[in-house]
């Protein structure tokens, strides 16, 4: 079975300041990005669904970004592997995309309504 897509998200995370009453001080927003790599689990107009673990019959440790907070977004390619009798596999690498990055995404940031890559 073939993984879901590698990819690599650049985006803006909405943040929470807990020092408690700023006592006046009002801070600046900060825009800096962050950036998630997972499997791409859903693609779709709304935003990406990335799982940063995934086995072939299940995933965890997801991640929903909304498309407007995304700033780039870019697929590095695919698990490859040899499969061995049991089913295992070995000598992995990721075999890189040709899809060329930020397929798909608009200049406002949003995802446009690409079809989700199979699986």
């Amino acid at each position: 079975m073939r993984s879901p897509k590698l990819v690599l998200v650049e985006w803006v995370d909405a943040y929470h300041l807990d020092e408690g009453w700023q006592g006046g001080f009002k801070p600046a927003f900060n825009n800096e990005p962050v950036w998630t790599v997972g499997f791409l689990i859903n693609r779709n107009k709304k935003g990406v669904t990335i799982a940063q673990t995934w086995y072939e019959d299940d995933v965890a440790n997801i991640v929903g970004i909304p498309a407007r907070m995304i700033n780039k977004f870019t697929i590095l390619g695919e698990l490859n592997g040899e499969e061995r009798d049991d089913g295992c596999r070995v000598r992995g690498g990721v075999v890189p995309s040709e899809q060329q990055p930020d397929d798909n995404v608009q200049g406002d940031g949003s995802i446009g309504t690409a079809d989700i890559p199979k699986t």
